[in-house]
């Protein structure tokens, strides 16, 4: 206790000195909200063996062309976005060659097919449809399917309103000390986050910015369910906010 007031002393009388700073309290303020995951995200991938480039390439257009129409029509589905920007068809050579072959000559070696491959990104909502995504994508070929986890539809407007409730942490703990030392509060002047100390502007309502646009999944007559019915549980996804917040008192 006698150095929380020695400190206050300090402080005040560091107003004054000649061109010295207001008198201030400076103060962290924390906070850790919850919020329910909204957004799916799934990785997977589409392959196929075939005779030539065409038959192989042909395959995994079909199978394309038929997670896009299935997948959109599941049962609870209300947003979708398919992203399949990679793919690549390779050559097969024969094996025997290749394990004959000295290095660097294995191209040398007869082509015995071709292998097909593209990677598919698929974000949906709601979260809880990640299970039943997961189960039809598998049921319509896809291999290697892999849940990567949740996120916001606008996670900068999650991380503002962590950022409003650090601010409001900052302020009750100054009022705190503020009247413990018979002052009143004036502020915050300063908030320092990011990339540090700052005169403050700060708006806990400012600019959100907007998450990339997800095709809408428009009304079906018909859905259809996975033939297994995977019951994933979404855990609620956790922002957290620290500043440091400096308030002026008189």
């Amino acid at each position: 206790m006698k150095l929380f007031y020695s400190s206050l002393l300090a402080l005040f009388a560091a107003g004054c000195l000649p061109n010295a700073q207001p008198d201030q309290i400076i103060v962290t303020g924390e906070a850790a909200l919850e919020f329910q995951p909204e957004v799916f995200s799934i990785n997977a991938g589409i392959r196929a063996r075939r005779e030539n480039q065409d038959e192989a390439l042909a395959e995994v257009s079909e199978r394309l062309s038929e997670i896009r129409e299935t997948l959109s029509l599941l049962e609870g589905l209300t947003h979708l976005s398919i992203d399949a920007a990679v793919a690549e068809i390779t050559p097969i050579h024969d094996a025997v060659c290749l394990d004959a072959a000295d290095y660097r000559m294995e191209m040398q070696c007869p082509i015995i097919g071709y292998f097909g491959a593209l990677s598919l990104r698929v974000e949906g909502s709601p979260a809880k449809s990640s299970g039943s995504a997961l189960s039809l994508l598998s049921q319509l070929g896809a291999e290697s399917v892999e849940l990567q986890g949740y996120s916001l539809k606008d996670r900068k407007q999650a991380q503002e309103n962590a950022l409003d409730a650090a601010v409001k942490d900052a302020r009750q703990r100054a009022e705190k000390i503020a009247s413990a030392a018979n002052a009143s509060l004036i502020g915050p002047i300063r908030i320092q986050y990011g990339e540090g100390f700052r005169d403050t502007g700060y708006d806990g309502g400012r600019g959100t910015l907007n998450s990339p646009p997800i095709i809408v999944v428009t009304a079906q007559k018909r859905t259809v369910k996975p033939n297994i019915d995977l019951n994933l549980d979404p855990q609620p996804i956790e922002i957290e906010a620290k500043i440091v917040a400096a308030f002026e008192i008189e």
